[in-house]
């Protein structure tokens, strides 16, 4: 089992452009996530709109994965 499980573990992935897309948003999204924790944490007007701006793009972001990855995972199984 163990040559099994290290031949599998060997052999190159190929990423799909869907699933390539959907890591990248979901990173910019922790990253985003992250910001808005800083500016929850200050104080102020500017604060404020800079957790609105955030939330926006978090939405944007939010309704590409559905649109967009379900997109490119229809081409790519119409290719097949």
């Amino acid at each position: 089992l163990d040559v099994l499980k290290k031949k599998a573990a060997s052999k190159v992935k190929i990423e799909k452009a869907s699933d390539k897309l959907k890591r990248e948003l979901k990173e910019r999204i922790e990253e985003l996530n992250v910001e808005k924790d800083y500016a929850l944490s200050e104080k102020g007007e500017e604060a404020k709109t800079r957790v609105a701006e955030i939330n926006a793009e978090l939405a944007e972001l939010k309704s590409r994965i559905k649109t967009d990855v379900a997109k490119l995972k229809a081409e790519e199984a119409a290719k097949k």
